[in-house]
């Protein structure tokens, strides 16, 4: 027992650091980002891959918003079963330049 909460107080002491280094590069975030779910109908073949944890076939969306509340950046069309982290990778690993209009940008990325 003594061991697990060593572990938990380490593990604590790790993220608190890795949010601090991270505190400089958020202090002027001005937005949010989330994912959501959107049904759709898909070929029956297809619908194991849109599937989410609920049962629900739904393709999982992206959105991010500044803080007037209007989208920045919409990332459609990931399926049901990918997770938040998969698409939020996916998202880093795009070249977008900041503070430009992205849709042009995932559009010639060819993700759709």
């Amino acid at each position: 027992m003594a061991d697990m909460a060593r572990l938990m107080v380490s593990k604590k002491k790790e993220i608190m650091c890795m949010l601090e280094s991270l505190r400089s590069l958020l202090n002027n975030c001005l937005g949010a980002l989330d994912g959501t779910y959107i049904r759709v109908n898909v070929p029956e073949a297809d619908k194991p891959r849109y599937r989410t944890r609920k049962n629900d076939i739904a393709t999982n969306v992206l959105g991010v918003c500044s803080q007037d509340m209007q989208f920045t950046f919409v990332l459609p069309g990931w399926e049901g079963s990918a997770a938040d982290s998969r698409v939020f990778i996916t998202l880093l690993m795009l070249d977008i330049p900041m503070g430009r209009d992205f849709l042009p940008h995932i559009e010639a990325s060819g993700i759709t």
